[in-house]
């Protein structure tokens, strides 16, 4: 089949689990957890060997900023948590257990992961991870890189396996904050022909752009991480201030005013230095 065939064919299967709502989203994911943790330990166990502390020593500062919104987009996850309230039945304390426990371990796996990777390929040359970027292929690639460079067949199965579920476990989680986003901002029921229409404006748009253009993800981190401050950081910020003066609440975030009005301006500040990236 074609590539624009597997995407047509991937959108309608899992979208179709999406639009059966939170509850099949979860149980699939919860399987697919399980396999994506054995590829994955596997992987750190064969590559970690061949990590050579030369590649990681040195770097240049002035780089860091601008990782800072790929950071950023990497825990986007928090898109999830109206969907999550909704599961918990407004359980607080739960919600904040499931929040922390869930930011803590994929926060250690990225750094786990990020060692073997930048310590086993150079930053540069032709297998290097600065030329990975500008590959419209980066996961295949990085697959072959990884694979030549262990000297394991092995690594390149595993490596698309574990990749494999990255993405649809990502794409189960986005596409379910992003159909019940579409509903609620729509006044729309999941169900019938809104519920058709709602999986068009959800599926859709990024099938398209899947298929014309398989190299925009990649290109697109920068400009996510900026809409994710927005989202994430900024607006919940300004709604609790307004919130807060407005309405009584059962349940307030700690810090006061104080915390409030330092996500708003770490979040402005993120914003410039991602404006100021995105233009020079």
């Amino acid at each position: 089949m074609s590539e624009w065939q597997d995407s047509l064919i991937f959108t309608i299967l899992f979208g179709l689990v999406v639009y059966g709502g939170i509850r099949r989203v979860d149980l699939l994911n919860r399987a697919l957890m399980f396999g994506k943790l054995g590829a994955y330990l596997i992987l750190v166990v064969l590559i970690a060997p061949h990590i050579n502390m030369a590649n990681i020593e040195g770097g240049d500062y002035r780089y860091i900023t601008g990782t800072v919104m790929i950071l950023i987009t990497s825990f986007g996850f928090a898109i999830i948590v109206p969907n999550l309230r909704d599961y918990f039945n407004d359980d607080i304390q739960t919600l904040k257990k499931v929040v922390l426990i869930g930011s803590l371990i994929p926060l250690f796996c990225y750094l786990a992961w990020d060692a073997v990777i930048m310590g086993s390929l150079p930053t540069e040359g032709s297998n290097g991870l600065a030329a990975l970027m500008q590959d419209p292929h980066t996961t295949s690639t990085l697959a072959k890189n990884l694979s030549n460079t262990v000297n394991n067949a092995l690594i390149s199965s595993l490596f698309n396996f574990f990749t494999s579920i990255c993405m649809l476990t990502a794409f189960l989680g986005v596409s379910l904050c992003l159909i019940s986003f579409l509903a609620d901002g729509l006044n729309m029921e999941q169900k019938g022909r809104q519920g058709l229409a709602l999986f068009l404006l959800t599926f859709l748009p990024p099938l398209l752009i899947v298929i014309y253009y398989p190299g925009a993800y990649i290109h697109a981190l920068s400009y996510a991480g900026i809409f994710c401050i927005i989202l994430l950081l900024l607006l919940p910020a300004l709604m609790t201030v307004s919130g807060r003066r407005k309405f009584s609440s059962r349940y307030t975030v700690p810090g006061g005013k104080f915390s409030q009005w330092v996500v708003i301006i770490f979040s402005l500040v993120l914003l410039i230095n991602a404006s100021w990236q995105l233009m020079f």
